[in-house]
């Protein structure tokens, strides 16, 4: 599929990337996993409309890089998850190293992490759960109110 982006709305966008995600092994059972029922695509959409248009300024490379990312990022768990089943122990030994390597790191954690876990909220259907639950009970049963930039 070419990036044709400028003239892409919400839902061409979120085509554009789960085609993409079908290419990769972490996350080529994705899209099939997206059609069940509980699944909000029109969420998801947008999602990837707030990262291209937003994160992304409307450029068509760095919206491909964010796509990237988030199946680098979806490796990551994977790899990092059969090696906790598997040894019994998390990779990193203290929050220290995950501080140092990760939170502190600008080019991990900016470049990398936050835009790849801004995707996942559209293309994890566990996390589009949590986030769904986070908005209708969460947000709507707190003094949290719309007009705070809390709910997407």
């Amino acid at each position: 599929m070419s990036l044709q982006m400028n003239t892409m709305d919400s839902q061409a966008l979120f085509d554009y990337t789960s085609e993409k995600l079908k290419t990769k092994i972490a996350t080529h059972l994705i899209p099939e996993r997206l059609k069940d029922q509980q699944y909000d695509v029109k969420a998801g959409a947008r999602i990837c409309e707030i990262m291209y248009r937003g994160l992304c300024g409307s450029d068509a490379a760095s919206y491909d890089r964010a796509v990237d990312n988030f199946i680098a990022l979806s490796q990551e768990f994977l790899n990092l998850q059969a090696e906790l089943e598997r040894t019994g122990k998390y990779h990193h030994g203290s929050f220290q190293v995950v501080k140092r390597e990760i939170y502190d790191n600008p080019a991990v954690m900016e470049g990398r992490y936050l835009p790849g876990l801004l995707l996942s909220q559209a293309f994890w259907i566990n996390h589009q759960k949590i986030l769904r639950f986070f908005n209708d009970v969460f947000c709507s049963s707190s003094s949290v109110s719309s007009s705070s930039g809390m709910v997407l």
